[in-house]
């Protein structure tokens, strides 16, 4: 290399390495002034208390982040609150994404461009890495996962290390650079501890090995074991048994045929780095074996006789989400949930189209389709037209990296379309129109009695889904200025390379200040302590040793969070209604401490079933144990009868008024299955008495 060359690329060096450094401070420093300061409403109370108490959070678990977080939680004890600490994961995790998709970005331009050996070409290159990094930081659905302790911001780390990571193989000239490859699978899979998330790029990442490489796309072996492996994204149980089968085969064949060692031994590491990332899941029925607090579906692999000889039926359960349904997530997106105008339109909890408008800029607060459209339809138009600038944008910052390298813009554009349109289509998230389709059928075979069982629309703003896609969403904003400038500065015309294409890259450099300013007002949480006091309060209005019946995630996982990562409250049992549908939920309340009371035995709660209510009219009951008597609602107001209905009415009576019992205010009425009147107000609770309460006997503490 001549010394000129040299020369160029060790100013690279420094200097990439200079402004990835930048970036990654850069975000850091903006999350670090969002940061919510204590645990967080949703998933967020779940994983504070799992965390730090090593439990078993909901499937199909997340092994890897509650190993994380134990470990952060006990290495920044000066850091008072423990919700705080875990929060600080995200923003660290974001930080580092941004850096990564600036450093992929400089790759994908120095793959073509060579290395920036002149001004005009460092402008380019590292200008749209640096846009395109912090685009993908600051944008609205990244940005609120980068805050608080979610899984949605940390697995953004090993995917956009894993799109750089393939880049660095692609222009690799080192005879064993295919060691990047396994690397790649095992960061992949390594990141499904994290969550699922991490496997959502292994099929463009495969596509592009194929591309780039044509002898891997001839090797039949790669392509068996690429697909064996990919099962992963279908089906757990055959990942598990096809990707151990792939290693050991791979494994006897580069000893047996000598010719094609090499390609056997790149199948061989490539099945087993797969298999040992995804290892962390055996954390799961270890830990769960010795019954933590919170331990979801209780994942055990139970023996069923002498040993090895055993039943890992619960195990592979929980790794399929079985609690959420049997139906697999690819069949079931063949049945739509919802209409396509609310799934990719703009539609409040789940319309991807208003999300995508809206992650770097907004008019207004909340943008939604009324006001959107605020003041006539000309100005309407006018705002959707500014809306739609960078889709625009990267549109030509598509067309113009398909002319100069196009593998990777096949790369990046799959990776985008996969992570957004792809997931709009996969996730089939329900607004509230349309029935499951196994309701649908059981509902026309009863002759439609009753009426349609529709799924409720989702109950949260569904835009976390996508924070993979708008990260690529930003990386490709980068591109597009990169690719800009370069056009500019390469223009034949004077005027546009010594005085637009200066002024273009000042205001590109400048442009990440606009997501910045737009979001951080909206995705602040400094001084948001309204999860951990609500959560305080429901807990504090109990008395000792209370039965506290909660509604949904909110009012359940800071309690959590609470109880199990602060030590507040442990005395309290809280019954998730939700939750009080599944036998294995009612099977630890009865065990682990503290303990309710509950009079079904083991093999009742096994019998018990949801079925239609069969009381045509309300049925007087009296509890035999707690001695009041309560009307059942009727089949016309209670069509059908839940496991949880007969739980609740079971938990009263069998609590023979040892302990309290309570219903948070967010329980509903048809929820209390005519308890309500024996209900008193306590702070944010209500306490069932022996006797009718009236209006004036409601106590409200203070």
């Amino acid at each position: 290399m001549e010394t000129k060359e040299l020369y160029a690329a060790l100013q690279h060096t420094r200097l990439n390495r200079i402004f990835a450094i930048g970036v990654l401070v850069v975000s850091w420093t903006a999350f670090l002034m969002t940061v919510a300061p204590t645990v967080c409403f949703w998933d967020c109370g779940e994983y504070v208390a799992a965390g730090v108490s090593l439990a078993v959070p909901h499937p199909p678990g997340n092994p890897l982040f509650v190993m994380l977080a134990r470990v952060v939680s006990l290495f920044l004890v000066f850091i008072n609150d423990v919700g705080l600490r875990l929060n600080l994961v995200s923003t660290v995790a974001t930080a580092f994404m941004a850096m990564f998709i600036y450093l992929t970005i400089v790759r994908a331009f120095v793959g073509w461009i060579g290395v920036p050996d002149t001004g005009w070409k460092r402008v380019v290159v590292y200008v749209g890495g640096v846009v395109g990094g912090l685009f993908a930081a600051f944008g609205s659905t990244v940005w609120f996962s980068a805050v608080e302790s979610e899984v949605n911001a940390t697995v953004l780390v090993p995917i956009a290390a894993c799109t750089w990571l393939i880049l660095v193989w692609a222009q690799s000239t080192d005879p064993r650079r295919d060691r990047i490859l396994v690397l790649i699978t095992y960061l992949a899979f390594l990141g499904i501890g994290i969550h699922m998330f991490s496997m959502i790029t292994l099929g463009p990442l495969f596509l592009y090995v194929l591309i780039v490489d044509p002898d891997k796309r001839k090797d039949w072996r790669l392509w068996v074991t690429g697909v064996l492996m990919g099962l992963v994204m279908y089906d757990i149980s055959w990942f598990i048994w096809a990707g151990s089968a792939a290693a050991l085969i791979s494994l006897v064949m580069a000893v047996v045929e000598l010719k094609n060692r090499v390609r056997w031994q790149l199948c061989f590491y490539i099945a087993l780095f797969g298999l040992v990332g995804y290892s962390t899941h055996i954390y799961i029925p270890i830990r769960s074996s010795l019954e933590p607090m919170i331990d979801e579906n209780h994942p055990v692999v139970r023996t069923t006789s002498a040993w090895p000889f055993v039943d890992p039926s619960a195990f592979i359960s929980y790794l399929q989400r079985k609690q959420y349904g049997s139906e697999s997530m690819i069949s079931r997106m063949f049945w739509r949930r919802g209409s396509f105008e609310h799934q990719f339109g703009i539609e409040g909890h789940m319309g991807f189209g208003g999300f995508w408008l809206t992650q770097f800029y907004r008019f207004s607060p909340l943008d939604t389709e009324r006001s959107l459209f605020t003041g006539g339809e000309l100005a309407g138009w006018g705002k959707l037209f500014v809306y739609l600038l960078p889709l625009f944008f990267i549109m030509f910052g598509a067309v113009f990296l398909f002319k100069k390298n196009r593998p990777v813009a096949i790369l990046m554009s799959t990776l985008l379309l996969t992570t957004t349109i792809a997931l709009v289509f996969y996730h089939n998230f329900s607004d509230g129109t349309r029935s499951e389709k196994r309701d649908y059928l059981n509902w026309e075979k009863n002759q439609k009695q009753g009426p349609q069982p529709l799924v409720h629309r989702e109950v949260r703003v569904r835009d976390y889904f996508y924070c993979v896609g708008f990260m690529y969403y930003g990386m490709w904003v980068g591109i597009a200025a990169g690719g800009l400038l370069f056009v500019l500065y390469t223009n034949r015309r004077k005027v546009l390379r010594t005085t637009i294409a200066p002024i273009c890259s000042v205001l590109f450099a400048a442009s990440p200040a606009l997501p910045l300013s737009q979001n951080m007002p909206f995705q602040t949480r400094r001084g948001d302590f309204v999860p951990f006091n609500y959560a305080y309060n429901l807990l504090m209005s109990c008395e000792k040793d209370g039965i506290l019946f909660t509604n949904g995630d909110n009012d359940t996982f800071p309690l959590w969070a609470l109880q199990e990562a602060y030590g507040i409250r442990r005395d309290v049992r809280v019954v998730n209604l939700s939750l009080l549908n599944t036998k294995w939920y009612i099977k630890q309340l009865k065990k682990i401490e503290p303990q309710v009371r509950i009079s079904f035995t083991d093999k009742q709660i096994e019998e018990l079933e949801h079925g239609i209510n069969p009381y045509t009219q309300p049925f007087r009951y009296q509890l035999p144990e707690a001695g009041i008597t309560v009307d059942i609602p009727s089949r016309k107001e209670l069509y059908a009868m839940r496991i949880q209905d007969l739980m609740v009415v079971n938990i009263a009576d069998a609590a023979k008024w040892i302990k309290p019992v309570y219903f948070a205010v967010t329980v509903s009425d048809d929820n209390l299955m005519g308890l309500g009147p024996y209900l008193q107000m306590e702070g944010l609770v209500q306490r069932l008495v022996p006797t009718p309460v009236n209006e004036a006997g409601v106590v409200l503490l203070v």
